[in-house]
């Protein structure tokens, strides 16, 4: 049931940033690096969903899960905004062609920390199953 929600929060984001690109190109914006831009986006929300997956069965009263929720991302977006090749940094410099090869390492960072999120809300969600049948 977890994994059903997480996925539905997470297909409308590589749809709707291929369509914002989309728009900026039919604008007249030229937009380099789609696809690891894309690739980019879609890592870092699926980390910030996944966050708010674990949220979300850790506090099951809406109002507390909403407050721990936000304060945490603001807590994480400024943490991760302050390394010097942020995923938005990166993002930018894709997008007018100036990004080195350190946004792979950046990206495949980002995809490791996303694969160890992923086992450990499994890990969770089974926690949390035990404790709620008993």
């Amino acid at each position: 049931m977890v994994w059903g929600k997480v996925s539905a929060c997470f297909v409308i984001v590589p749809v709707q940033a291929a369509v914002w690109i989309g728009l900026m190109v039919v604008n007249g914006i030229h937009v380099s690096g789609i696809v690891p831009i894309l690739l980019h986006v879609s890592v870092a929300s699926l980390l910030m969903i996944l966050l708010s997956a674990f949220v979300a069965l850790h506090y099951r009263e809406r109002t507390s899960a909403q407050f721990i929720f936000s304060t945490a991302l603001v807590v994480v977006l400024i943490g991760v905004l302050s390394l010097p090749a942020n995923p938005a940094n990166l993002i930018v410099l894709l997008s007018i062609g100036a990004a080195g090869s350190e946004h792979w390492i950046v990206l495949a960072v980002m995809t490791g920390i996303l694969a160890a999120g992923m086992a450990a809300l499994n890990r969770y969600m089974r926690i949390v199953e035990k404790t709620a049948l008993q």
